[in-house]
């Protein structure tokens, strides 16, 4: 589903305005529940796998003081995602293990964004910087426990439809821009 018009321009706003600096994880919970046995070929087989849905749980601003002195403000989004193995009976969800996490998306503050940029960003683009450190840390916490690989897809990006003459007119601008450069030379 295409994103409002103004849903993209305050997403835009928020990406000019901002540089990632780090990604970290901020905590991590890994459990096998009582009565799951991770070594019985019987206790993994017949496991399914469920994704809990990713949370952007705060962010903040903090203002520092760079390497070179310099003073900088950062952004931080806070993000916690899950994944967890059950034994699904009839008649009830029977979780065998988990792994959750938070991580951090730490981003340096060029410019002046709005309160409403940034939060579209936290909510619509930050999980992108996220997302394979959770994948990875997910597939060797799974490993360490003694549980089947987790394999967590990869985020694929949904492209927004333009019309023809958006496009061309980008196109125009790119050619453009390769002749005055030819030019130039």
């Amino acid at each position: 589903m295409p994103r409002p018009p103004e849903k993209l321009r305050l997403l835009q706003e928020a990406i000019d305005s901002l540089r990632i600096n780090d990604v970290y994880l901020y905590q991590g919970n890994c459990k096998l529940y009582p009565g799951f046995d991770n070594k019985l070929t019987s206790d993994i087989s017949g496991l399914q796998h469920q994704y809990r849905n990713t949370i952007v749980d705060s962010s903040e601003f903090i203002d520092a003081v760079a390497n070179d002195e310099k003073s900088v403000r950062i952004f931080r989004v806070y993000i916690s995602l899950g994944f967890r193995w059950v034994k699904a009976d009839d008649e009830e969800l029977d979780i065998k293990a988990m792994i959750e996490a938070t991580f951090v998306a730490e981003y340096l503050v060029l410019g002046k964004p709005s309160d409403k940029a940034l939060e579209v960003f936290a909510t619509e683009n930050a999980t992108f910087h996220v997302w394979p450190y959770w994948r990875e840390y997910a597939m060797n916490q799974s490993l360490r426990m003694g549980l089947p690989k987790a394999i967590i897809p990869a985020m694929q990006l949904q492209l927004e439809k333009q019309d023809t003459s958006q496009k061309k007119e980008v196109v125009k601008r790119e050619n453009n821009k390769k002749e005055k450069s030819k030019t130039k030379s």
